[in-house]
């Protein structure tokens, strides 16, 4: 049994369990929703100090190795003709395998010049792709219980460069 004052995050349901998301994403959500949940409650604008501290951390390199997304090849390389997905763009990049066998899974990164397979050299990771599509969402689905959202609590950094807009 637990402690009786243990407080337990526990996510179930499509969102947390989505294989497009990243340990960072993972990572994020359950940090974001215990300090906006949990016994501490905290104040937004220490969830702001926090969000930025976060960004920071991610466009320093800090946190690459969470970066990798995995994924599954349901069918050959060559059978995606219409659209290929990241995955598929990823695996592409790399070698063949051997005669009659197929890659099943792939791992790889968003870099600025598309999907690249951890594989081969990685060193343009677009960090803004990991902003824009794995840590926006999960704040926005939080941070209007709070009445606010991800852009307003990021966007005072960049207002400050150019204050004559205010």
């Amino acid at each position: 049994g637990l402690p009786e004052n243990e407080d337990i995050l526990s996510f179930v349901g499509m969102e947390f369990v989505r294989s497009d998301w990243t340990a960072l994403a993972k990572e994020f959500q359950m940090e974001l929703y215990t300090r906006i949940l949990g016994r501490e409650q905290l104040a937004t604008r220490q969830i702001k100090e926090w969000l930025r501290l976060r960004l920071s951390e991610l466009r320093s390199g800090a946190v690459d190795e969470k970066l990798i997304y995995r994924k599954r090849l349901l069918k050959p390389l060559e059978e995606y003709t219409k659209t290929a997905p990241p995955q598929v763009k990823a695996a592409r990049l790399l070698p063949p395998l051997p005669e009659g066998r197929q890659r099943r899974q792939i791992e790889y990164v968003m870099c600025k010049r598309g999907p690249i397979p951890i594989e081969l050299e990685h060193r343009d990771i677009d960090y803004e792709h990991y902003i824009k599509r794995q840590l926006r969402p999960i704040a926005d689905s939080v941070l209007p219980f709070l009445g606010t959202s991800f852009d307003e609590l990021v966007e005072v950094e960049q207002l400050v460069l150019f204050p004559d807009i205010l």
